[in-house]
């Protein structure tokens, strides 16, 4: 996850790649500015984030959570970023833990949770409480 570029963490925020600043619980400012995020079809939040080339990437918000406040620096296929309370959308790092593929397969399972794809339609039609309470489901 070459993107970001570290600069420096103060009382609980981290401010990331150009003046990007991201607090505890995945909420990720600009310039003052809370910037929106989206679902995507796997109901995951993402984000467009620009780095210094001015370049856009799309990011879980997820992925920059534990990058920055779980020290989570390797992106493998051997680990994953596990949501404890399995709401994909509370990305706060006390409900973030990295664990072995084959961990969150086992604790999916016992939870009963596929991972189901949406259409981004479907989504975009769903309100919050809706959505919040069809990743709840899983």
């Amino acid at each position: 996850m070459n993107i970001v570029d570290f600069n420096f963490s103060l009382k609980g925020l981290v401010i990331f790649n150009n003046g990007y600043l991201i607090k505890e619980n995945g909420d990720i400012y600009k310039n003052d500015k809370l910037l929106k995020q989206s679902i995507n079809t796997q109901g995951y939040k993402v984000i467009n984030i620009k780095d210094k080339n001015k370049k856009n990437h799309t990011c879980y918000v997820h992925h920059l959570v534990a990058y920055y406040y779980l020290n989570h620096k390797c992106f493998n296929n051997n680990l994953e970023i596990d949501h404890i309370d399995s709401n994909n959308l509370n990305n706060h790092k006390d409900n973030l833990q990295i664990i072995s593929k084959n961990e969150n397969l086992k604790k999916r399972k016992k939870r009963g949770c596929n991972k189901k794809k949406y259409k981004k339609e479907e989504l975009e039609k769903l309100t919050k409480e809706d959505l919040i309470k069809l990743l709840l489901e899983k």
